[in-house]
């Protein structure tokens, strides 16, 4: 499991983790960069064979690397920090050099990321939600929740910071990060396992379930239900570009589609078949220019969130069961099944590179001049950071 992914509790099929391992045995090898990896031309790129094989620790060419003694969970990045959660732990480090700013212990936390946005850190334990000062750790306030689950900080659009936090059983509360007040709660028939999202005041959560699901878009400041969407079993993360909501959805795992929502009134605008093996575990990623989609089987695509149109489709043939992409600055990179970590081009879809970890992927995210990825059961276990590509 990756713990980095909201949802890391979720069980998967016995098949598709016998698949997984079996494809990451074929892969392995001796790591190769390649300039050029895909075959043929045009938005639909098959996958290049590139062998890798594991180093015994950190690489040379780090810009720098730091040790995490309790198995670094997930991260969560803003401005010059990363946060980083860690069994009964959150620390902060500093993105340039890797410093460590300051550690606090927050008992319960084992499976999701935490959240960091203005002055506050906030993390989910077992039953607890942490509020932390981002300047020294210090705890601000911790509220009762009705289980594990993300949390993300979302904008209520007056000015103020809300912590949304979601619950496998389906429960959702949001407290404001100033103080931990409690301002609205919520509970609706299903597990979430993804962090909300949002913006302009108005926050997107999905509570998937076995025979269907619903998206419900609401008021961060007030918990009202704006308007809701019933989806299929198949629910990605949403994503939020602008006013449109992206989110992949559908019947079965080689049955989903992209849909293009409005963020105000959910109208559907445009909706894009996508091939491949999505199962709601993987998480995309949005930037400016444009929104890159990953499926359990290692493809990227990159869409025209004002359309849907595929811009490219790049088959990495390097499976995984939970993650998430990263963005940098002229890239996008995801990190496999096999412990090794691929880098796209990001207009493109071409493979750049694939190296070894040296350990076990929890989380990654991009930063403008740092890759940083989360690195279990390592030699040492740490998070490290690798020049952007």
């Amino acid at each position: 499991m990756t713990p980095g992914r909201p949802g890391t509790g979720r069980a998967h099929p016995a098949w598709r983790a016998v698949l997984v391992v079996v494809l990451a045995g074929v892969l392995t090898g001796t790591v190769t960069a390649c300039g050029g990896g895909s075959s043929g031309s045009g938005p639909d790129r098959r996958p290049a064979r590139i062998p890798r094989a594991a180093p015994p620790g950190p690489a040379a060419d780090l810009a720098w690397w730091s040790p995490v003694n309790g198995e670094p969970l997930g991260l969560a990045v803003d401005g010059d920090a990363v946060a980083v959660a860690a069994l009964d732990e959150v620390r902060l480090l500093g993105v340039p050099d890797g410093r460590l700013r300051w550690r606090a212990a927050v008992p319960g936390v084992r499976r999701y990321r935490p959240a960091i946005a203005g002055d506050r850190v906030v993390a989910t334990g077992e039953r607890m939600l942490t509020l932390l000062d981002r300047r020294d750790g210090a705890t601000v306030a911790t509220v009762p929740v009705a289980g594990p689950g993300p949390v993300a900080l979302l904008p209520d659009g007056a000015g103020a910071l809300v912590a949304v936090a979601a619950s496998e059983s389906g429960a959702v509360v949001g407290v404001d990060a100033t103080d931990g007040r409690v301002r609205w709660a919520a509970d609706h028939p299903g597990s979430v396992m993804a962090a909300p999202v949002g913006a302009g005041g108005t926050g997107i959560v999905a509570w998937p379930g076995r025979t269907g699901g619903t998206v419900r878009a609401f008021a961060v400041a007030t918990g009202a239900v704006r308007w809701e969407r019933p989806v299929g079993p198949v629910v990605g993360t949403p994503l939020v570009h602008g006013d449109t909501v992206v989110l992949v959805e559908g019947p079965g795992v080689h049955g989903a589609v992209a849909v293009g929502l409005d963020l105000r009134t959910g109208a559907e605008g445009w909706r894009t078949p996508l091939p491949g093996w999505w199962d709601g575990a993987v998480e995309g990623v949005v930037g400016p220019d444009g929104v890159w989609l990953l499926d359990g089987m290692g493809t990227v695509v990159a869409l025209d969130p004002a359309s849907g149109r595929v811009r490219w489709r790049q088959e990495t043939g390097r499976p995984l069961v939970q993650g998430r992409l990263a963005l940098l600055p002229g890239a996008v990179a995801f990190a496999s099944a096999a412990d090794d970590l691929s880098v796209l081009d990001r207009s493109d879809g071409r493979i750049r590179s694939v190296r070894a970890l040296g350990g076990v992927p929890a989380d990654l995210v991009g930063t403008p001049g740092r890759l940083l990825v989360a690195v279990r059961l390592g030699r040492p276990s740490r998070v490290e950071a690798l020049p952007a590509p």
